[in-house]
């Protein structure tokens, strides 16, 4: 489809491509940030159009903090009467942001996002070449160097179980907070079903995948100081994975059966089916013969093999069709920017 064509389901007609200057809003979720978001707020505010930052009832006040430090400015405090989470408050600043400006930038308060590299972060969105971006702490060795070895395995994991949930297998580093948003972009997403907690970034991946938007990730180094994370890998392991079958399986119901039932279809559950009748029958006689002894008749040894075999090559190609799947082409050139309200 060309630039210039209708395209159903996207607006009466495509929009025209984000301008040479596109307006810049940056959103910072505040809680227990006060020894960094002055900071951050500084360093951020002459570099775009607007600041939005969004008090998540923080304990410390740095909404307050903020909002006395920068009076007069391009500097918007919001507060919250009740902790909403990161994805809470990044949805306030979301809706106050979309409607007036192009590109919706979120930052963390605990100044671990170096504001120079704004500019590349917003490229591939300012080009139309996506719809979203987001940093990538894992594209070059020396990157990692300040990373604790924890939040590196960490992080590695969580990106092949994000890879698998979402289906944009290209992606690492899923739980970056240094983003880019292409507001046109923000009334498709059903930021209703976003979980407000940590889980938010992975979790508005897997929206923006439900609508096939395209995500691109930018290599950007992460500054690590003195600062403490909220985030408890502990806490989060098995949540995130519970999450993230349940996005799995939802993402298989919407992509490969209501939208469009296809071969992929049924190569993964005809080789689920198999793959796990090999597995169960084979437990059985294996369990069976040790416990008693006697030998494993061959047809019955040739029949879960055989099961296991082609199911797993059935699964390994529907693997391969789900990677090949992966949206390349920007849905925001199609879009209107949210009315404002």
């Amino acid at each position: 489809m060309e630039i210039g064509e209708t395209r159903k389901g996207y607006g009466d007609a495509p929009s025209a491509p984000i301008s040479a200057r596109p307006t810049v809003a940056v959103i910072i979720p505040c809680y227990r940030v006060r020894a960094h978001i002055e900071t951050v707020v500084r360093n951020v505010k002459d570099k775009v159009d607007h600041v939005f930052v969004v008090d998540d009832k923080c304990p410390e006040e740095s909404g307050a903090l903020v909002a006395e430090r920068f009076p007069d400015t391009n500097v918007t405090v919001i507060t919250h009467e009740v902790n909403q989470g990161v994805g809470g408050a990044m949805m306030t600043g979301y809706r106050a942001a979309a409607p007036a400006y192009d590109l919706l930038v979120k930052m963390d308060g605990d100044d671990q996002m170096d504001p120079d590299f704004l500019d590349v972060l917003t490229a591939p969105v300012v080009v139309g070449d996506a719809d979203y971006a987001k940093g990538n702490r894992f594209h070059a060795p020396h990157y990692l160097r300040q990373m604790p070895k924890i939040r590196i395995f960490g992080n590695a994991m969580l990106s092949f179980l994000n890879k698998m949930s979402s289906g944009y297998w290209k992606l690492m580093d899923p739980t970056n907070g240094y983003t880019c948003l292409n507001s046109r972009v923000v009334d498709k997403t059903d930021f209703e079903k976003i979980d407000r907690r940590f889980f938010f970034e992975s979790d508005l991946i897997f929206q923006l995948g439900l609508i096939r938007a395209v995500i691109a990730d930018v290599p950007i180094p992460a500054r690590y100081g003195e600062e403490i994370s909220n985030l408890s890998a502990r806490k989060v392991l098995f949540p995130f994975l519970r999450k993230h079958l349940t996005n799995f399986c939802s993402r298989f119901f919407y992509q490969y059966i209501l939208r469009d039932f296809n071969i992929a279809t049924i190569w993964t559950i005809f080789g689920a089916l198999m793959f796990s009748f090999g597995i169960a029958l084979g437990s059985i006689y294996l369990v069976r013969a040790f416990m008693t002894g006697a030998p494993t008749a061959l047809g019955i040894i040739m029949m879960s093999a055989i099961n296991v075999t082609i199911g797993l090559q059935l699964l390994l190609s529907a693997l391969a069709y789900d990677i090949n799947a992966e949206p390349t082409r920007a849905i925001a050139r199609y879009l209107h920017r949210p009315p404002q309200s």
